[in-house]
């Protein structure tokens, strides 16, 4: 055997068994490694919160398989930097039965460098005055084609929340489903210096939910959700500079309420309501409406 061959069938050998290794190692980045290796048992009755958690500190995902009961989760799921929680899509789903006042999933201080995903995947709020999902002073955190699905008696489905010191900004919310919430969508923050503030969130439906989207203490957010059938559509309490382009449908209370310290927001979109209430400052709404309807400002 000449000298080259012989060099080749090694460096052949060593490559091919540093790429097993490497496979080996990362066997564990693939989508079938599910919170069912973790010792979820899916049945419905069993504590999958564990296993959820295990996998996601070990691999930095929970992958949620199609299963007919879903995973049940018991306690809040916490979510770091860089941590990710996905199914195949919304036939994924989760099961909450947290505690009265405590979320699903709670991702929690993600600076701006770091980031966090919930993606394709439905949460069952099965207790009262519980609550979907919640940001708590993060950047970077992305929610995306997730359903919410409350049972009329629950409390928030996705929440954003800037806290007391670091506020929440540069968040993204986009094509989900929130239904049957008391509050759909918040946007809000504890004190007046750190605001929930410079967010996206896209296009998605809130129905049947108490209030659709609620503003409080948040500042230069996008907004382009649509409530459908919410008592109330819109509502805005200290919040300044925030855009939003909606379609609100069958609010029968009233599709906009601004109060007295909201001010340089702009709301445009299409329109099926009858009154709204505006005691801000400049704020700017453009209705385009059906032109059998009339529009009151009380």
């Amino acid at each position: 055997m000449s000298l080259d061959k012989f060099f080749f069938i090694v460096v052949f050998v060593l490559n091919f068994n540093s790429m097993s290794l490497f496979a080996q190692n990362n066997s564990k980045a693939n989508c079938f490694i599910t919170i069912l290796d973790y010792g979820a048992k899916m049945d419905g009755v069993s504590d999958d919160s564990g296993a959820i958690m295990a996998s996601l500190n070990e691999l930095g995902y929970a992958y949620i398989p199609i299963s007919e009961n879903g995973a049940r989760v018991e306690r809040t799921i916490i979510l770091k930097s860089n941590q990710n929680i996905y199914g195949l899509s919304r036939a994924s789903v989760i099961k909450s039965y947290v505690p009265k006042g405590n979320y699903t999933i709670r991702a929690e201080y993600i600076a701006f460098t770091e980031s966090a995903q919930i993606k394709d995947l439905s949460i069952s709020i099965e207790v009262e005055g519980a609550n979907g999902i919640q940001a708590f002073e993060t950047r970077n955190v992305y929610i995306d084609n997730v359903a919410i699905l409350g049972n009329h008696k629950c409390g928030t489905g996705i929440q954003l929340d800037g806290g007391t010191e670091n506020g929440s900004a540069w968040n993204q919310i986009t094509r989900y489903t929130v239904t049957r919430c008391k509050l759909g969508i918040e946007l809000t923050s504890e004190t007046k210096n750190n605001w929930c503030n410079r967010n996206y969130i896209g296009f998605g439906v809130v129905q049947s939910c108490e209030t659709g989207v609620r503003l409080y203490r948040a500042s230069t957010n996008t907004i382009l959700a649509c409530p459908q059938g919410c008592p109330t559509g819109i509502a805005m309490e200290k919040a300044r500079l925030n855009t939003i382009d909606t379609f609100i449908e069958n609010s029968n209370k009233n599709s906009i309420i601004i109060d007295a310290k909201s001010s340089y927001n702009t709301i445009s979109g299409q329109w099926k309501i009858d009154k709204y209430e505006d005691s801000g400052k400049s704020n700017l709404i453009n209705l385009n409406r059906p032109k059998n309807q009339k529009t009151k400002l009380n």
